[in-house]
């Protein structure tokens, strides 16, 4: 019969190989981000987490409503300047300030989800700190 410390041992290295395995074809099968969302905070993560992180802090960011109303604003300015000056816009000062303001936008948003990305790596950081403070601790007995 085999003891209790052995079958721990082998359901240890079992579970191991099959963690391993299942992370390799997460990380094979895994988008990778965006060229213009790839932060070095996510280094600490496997690939397929940080698709899966950034994609959730721009969708955070398109929810903002300071976002919602640059969008709504810049929009509505580019159908104000199609509707009320029907030139060529890249050859004029109104295409150019179109141009520019979808540049700024989109630069103003990479930078607030770079920010929740910060948040969330600095969150993920405090909890992995707590919990190994927690392990270090020996368990309180119960009077």
């Amino acid at each position: 019969m085999i003891s209790r410390e052995a079958a721990d041992a082998i359901a240890r290295v079992l579970l191991e190989q099959a963690r391993g395995e299942s992370e390799r074809r997460k990380n094979a099968m895994a988008r990778h981000a965006q060229l213009f969302y790839r932060f070095p905070e996510l280094r600490q993560f496997q690939p397929w987490q940080r698709n899966v992180i950034t994609r959730r802090c721009s969708d955070l960011v398109k929810r903002e409503p300071l976002m919602l109303t640059l969008y709504i604003a810049w929009l509505s300015f580019v159908l104000a300047i199609a509707f009320f000056h029907p030139s060529p816009l890249l050859g004029d000062s109104a295409g150019t300030t179109v141009v520019l303001g979808g540049i700024v936008l989109t630069v103003f948003q990479r930078w607030r989800v770079r920010r929740y990305v910060r948040a969330f790596v600095a969150f993920v950081q405090s909890r992995e700190a707590g919990s190994a403070d927690h392990r270090g601790q020996p368990a309180k007995k119960a009077p």
